[in-house]
């Protein structure tokens, strides 16, 4: 990474205003751990590329991460409108609502995504959450089992799934899947 980020750097001085070095040094900057930093950086980026959908989808993902909801909100709604078809910015905002406590919201951004891309893992992960939150646990187990057939070794879903399967008091099924997420 510490190379990418001085050819980045090296963009940036020759060309202050490109916008997609600016975008990528944030994107660095979040997978380092310094998410205010690449809301700064994408913050600049967007204020030379407006429309840039991806843009909103990553700043709106990391305000989310920020708890700067309202903010992760607005960006995903404006990348949604920028590429509506995207299934991804979908479930993203999706997330967004759902961390907002505006269910109804969640779910239909969730099942757009599914709609659009029914193998999206982010969205099958979602709609499990979604429904074990309104307490609908059969149902959210079969999202999560959708994923796992998908990916095995989805983290998340895992873990999401053997805690719902403790809810339901059935620890013969959750305790391998609770161990495995450890190892």
């Amino acid at each position: 990474m510490p190379q990418a980020e001085s050819i980045l750097r090296q963009i940036l001085q020759q060309f202050p205003g490109h916008s997609e070095a600016l975008h990528l040094l944030g994107v660095l900057a979040h997978a380092a751990g310094q998410t205010l930093l690449a809301v700064d950086l994408i913050a600049q980026a967007l204020a030379l590329q407006p429309d840039n959908a991806h843009f909103h989808a990553d700043r709106g993902e990391m305000c989310r991460l920020l708890q700067r909801l309202d903010e992760a909100v607005r960006h995903g709604e404006q990348a949604v409108s920028l590429a509506p078809g995207q299934a991804s910015y979908l479930s993203n905002l999706g997330i967004a609502y759902y961390d907002r406590k505006e269910y109804e919201r969640a779910e239909a951004c969730q099942r757009q995504a599914l709609a659009i891309d029914p193998n999206l893992l982010s969205a099958l992960n979602n709609m499990g959450s979604l429904l074990r939150e309104r307490k609908q646990r059969e149902e959210a187990i079969g999202y999560y089992r959708r994923a796992l057939q998908l990916d095995p070794g989805h983290l998340e879903a895992q873990n999401n799934l053997g805690t719902v399967l403790v809810e339901l008091e059935r620890p013969d099924e959750a305790i391998p899947l609770l161990r495995q997420v450890i190892k």
